[in-house]
């Protein structure tokens, strides 16, 4: 089953292999040196530590690389901020059909963050990748498989579960060795009988892999089967929808498994809900709710991870506001709440659902500063990848709100009126 796609960046998503021989081969001429393409490819899927072992079993110990880095990251930047950032053949498509079908994702690179993160921003997929493995946080570069176990750890998931994919000879032989189905996508060297061997595919570009998903999602259900039972999940927010009070239709919430309320919502209204469908009912308040009686025969659970049928959910009270009220809290008092759930969230390996009334920032933000969600909270999905991030805060009405955004593997959902679920 694959859960996981880690991606190589340099050859793989973005044609940029192809300046970087440009510029070395022109910083030769320029400075005498004999570069050639040998040494060149040699370099290809390796971080900087390991280029400067190269030059220098080449050109000698006091060989100054770093005169030579300096030129080619200059010389590289240049041709991009010039001409854009070339993309490779698929790219898009495949990331587009990734988010659809609920993919997680990631990046193991030999490059800089910094550096990923400008290429991902001039090709317009920044919102793409939340946390990734550069080559600046591993100790080892490939061919070692510590850049995809890291990776596998990102994601949180086993490196079974994950794909792999690659242009470079060390970057199959990494993918190999953490254990990991692995496509070969060449670029500027044809896989030889080793790599070949080594990889589970070879394939000509990324919309090829594409075929690969499908033919494995019809064997195995897809990234989201976990042979569990799916829970399905009643989700309120904001304001009272009068199908499931004035007018109360059961069809609605017919084998609805749980409730989830998050926040602006009238005690009586809940107090109705959890009457009416015998289920659980967790909330979390809203910046409205204040100084107004909480529901009874439901579970608050501000600050609380609970598990309801193997489904962990995690909530928090409140919107993103300086004012001195309650349920009102500011960016770094949101992040005081998330740090004190560290250990909770370390020892249940994280969370399934997150419930919050604003929600994360960026991922269905509002039309003005007082709407928009909380960093932290983005954050935890990039390190834990939730299935779903429910919110409320808000209003569809508002106009240029979504009901749903993917979220590299997460659906972050504005609960407004009501919206069902399932986990």
């Amino acid at each position: 089953m694959i859960r996981g796609i880690i991606f190589d960046m340099d050859g793989l998503m973005f044609d940029t292999e192809r300046l970087v021989v440009r510029a070395l081969t022109d910083i030769g001429t320029e400075e005498g040196l004999d570069i050639d393409m040998d040494l060149i490819l040699s370099c290809i899927g390796v971080n900087e530590k390991s280029c400067e072992k190269l030059f220098k079993a080449k050109f000698g110990e006091d060989f100054e690389y770093s005169h030579i880095t300096r030129k080619r990251i200059d010389r590289v930047a240049s041709m991009i901020r010039e001409n854009g950032i070339p993309v490779k053949k698929g790219l898009r498509e495949l990331l587009d059909y990734a988010k659809e079908q609920g993919y997680k994702v990631t990046v193991a690179t030999s490059t800089s963050r910094d550096k990923a993160r400008w290429y991902f921003e001039m090709a317009g997929i920044g919102d793409c990748f939340g946390e990734i493995v550069s080559g600046d946080m591993v100790t080892h570069s490939k061919p070692h498989p510590e850049p995809f176990l890291r990776a596998a750890e990102l994601l949180h998931l086993p490196p079974q579960e994950c794909l792999a994919l690659e242009d470079s000879f060390n970057g199959i032989r990494a993918a190999r060795g953490a254990d990991m189905p692995a496509v070969m996508i060449p670029d500027l060297k044809q896989p030889d009988d080793e790599i070949r061997g080594l990889a589970s595919w070879v394939k000509e570009d990324l919309t090829q892999v594409i075929r690969i998903l499908q033919e494995d999602a019809e064997k195995t259900g897809g990234p989201m089967a976990d042979g569990r039972k799916k829970v399905r999940i009643l989700c309120v927010a904001d304001e009272e929808d009068p199908r499931l009070w004035e007018r109360f239709d059961p069809k609605i919430v017919r084998n609805v498994d749980l409730i989830l309320a998050c926040g602006d919502l009238k005690a009586e209204y809940l107090d109705f809900l959890v009457t009416m469908i015998p289920v659980p009912l967790y909330f979390v308040c809203g910046n409205h709710d204040r100084n107004k009686p909480l529901p009874s025969g439901c579970e608050h659970i501000d600050g609380k991870l609970v598990t309801y049928k193997g489904v962990r959910i995690l909530g928090f009270d409140g919107c993103r506001s300086s004012a001195p009220f309650q349920y009102h809290y500011s960016e770094r008092q949101m992040e005081a709440k998330v740090r004190r759930l560290y250990w909770t969230l370390r020892r249940s390996k994280g969370f399934d659902v997150l419930v919050s009334h604003a929600g994360p920032k960026g991922l269905g933000d509002g039309p003005d500063e007082y709407h928009t969600g909380f960093a932290v909270l983005r954050r935890l999905i990039d390190l834990h990848h939730p299935a779903y991030a429910v919110h409320g805060h808000t209003h569809l009405n508002y106009g240029r709100v979504e009901r749903t955004v993917r979220y590299n593997g997460t659906t972050v959902v504005n609960a407004y009126g009501y919206t069902i679920i399932e986990v």
